[in-house]
């Protein structure tokens, strides 16, 4: 059965990088060059994060509250000023935090405290630390074959970080994805971008099951801020915007929870269950008037319709071909963190009623 298997994947493979693009495809054919600056992938620039000592030191000693503080970014001699800072992950975060290491992961909102800022066209980029990656380069790679067979992936190049007067070392800083990227690959961009957690990623479940709590019943759920303080206020929650202001006591709504738990033995951060699963899908854009009506039908032909008719119907709801090079691609990068595997680590657009999925992390 793997022998068949490899065989499908290896021919699958084939035929994406040695044939031209089908039509019909969902997404557009860009002309950016992946390498342009700043992910000019033949040198490392260095980079320079510079804020508060005391704001440095909050996201060291509080690391899983991954709450923005205001910084500078120096990209060799360009400065993008007021720019928000805050650390990211999940296993990243955990065995950093675990081994007391400084190399944390970092998110870097450029856009976050001016709407009209970005960053050679990105608005948002990570910064990771490679944590289980000896040689520092798989993400980088893994990104490029994605792109080679014409599936849209983020661009990524090495860094040398400096947060203050810490020197960090070596990082990849990859673009993330968001609006900008997906106006990039996409004839509209203005979908609803899903990034479905474990619980939920796998798509084996119907609108019927969506609003079920996952607590049981007599359960009470943990605290959470009122959902007002989510609301997208020009790019950014207004919690967000809130912390990295240090403002969060102007808006009665905001309560002091107490911290979160988790296992640094075993590099695991602490998490907090979604209480269902539409929440569990987390929506990234229109969050302000969610729609959920076209991933309702796309989970119905995936787990309902016949066998008969799923062919047809199933290209009406789901670009067909980038899954299956995202399906291939993933399998020979070993990615089992995403849809493939543990059902993570990706995420899936939706225009016009017609999902794709994106490769990430």
């Amino acid at each position: 059965m793997r022998k068949k298997i490899a065989t499908i994947i290896s021919a699958l493979l084939l035929i994406f990088i040695t044939a031209p693009p089908l039509s019909g495809c969902a997404t557009r054919e860009v002309s950016y060059d992946r390498n342009a600056y700043p992910f000019d992938t033949t040198r490392v620039a260095t980079v320079r994060i510079e804020m508060l000592d005391k704001d440095w030191a909050f996201c060291m000693e509080h690391p899983f509250e991954e709450q923005y503080v205001p910084a500078d970014f120096w990209f060799d001699g360009e400065l993008v000023p007021d720019v928000g800072v805050r650390t990211k992950g999940n296993s990243s975060l955990g065995q950093a935090y675990g081994w007391s290491s400084p190399r944390m992961p970092l998110c870097v909102d450029f856009n976050l405290l001016n709407r009209s800022r970005s960053f050679h066209g990105v608005k948002k980029v990570f910064l990771n630390n490679g944590w289980s990656d000896p040689t520092l380069i798989r993400e980088i790679l893994a990104y490029d074959i994605f792109a080679s067979i014409g599936h849209p992936a983020p661009r990524a190049t090495l860094i040398d970080l400096w947060a203050n007067d810490t020197h960090l070392g070596v990082y990849t800083m990859v673009e993330v994805i968001d609006t900008s990227f997906l106006r990039r690959y996409f004839a509209d961009g203005s979908g609803n971008l899903y990034k479905p957690e474990l619980m939920v990623a796998r798509l084996d479940w119907t609108e019927e099951e969506a609003y079920e709590s996952f607590y049981p019943e007599g359960t009470p759920e943990p605290e959470q801020q009122d959902p007002a303080l989510y609301l997208n206020i020009g790019g950014a929650p207004l919690i967000d915007l809130l912390q990295a202001l240090d403002m969060e006591d102007t808006v009665a709504l905001y309560k002091d929870l107490p911290p979160l738990e988790g296992n640094f033995n075993r590099g695991l951060p602490p998490y907090t269950m979604p209480s269902n699963r539409i929440e569990s899908m987390m929506l990234k854009t229109n969050e302000n008037s969610a729609d959920h009506s076209a991933l309702f039908k796309l989970l119905d032909v995936l787990n309902n319709e016949p066998d008969e008719t799923f062919h047809r119907e199933i290209e009406k709801v789901l670009d067909v071909d980038q899954s299956l090079k995202f399906i291939a691609a993933s399998a020979l990068t070993v990615h089992l963190d995403n849809y493939i595997g543990a059902g993570h680590n990706s995420y899936l657009y939706e225009e016009n009623g017609v999902f794709t999925p994106l490769v990430w992390d």
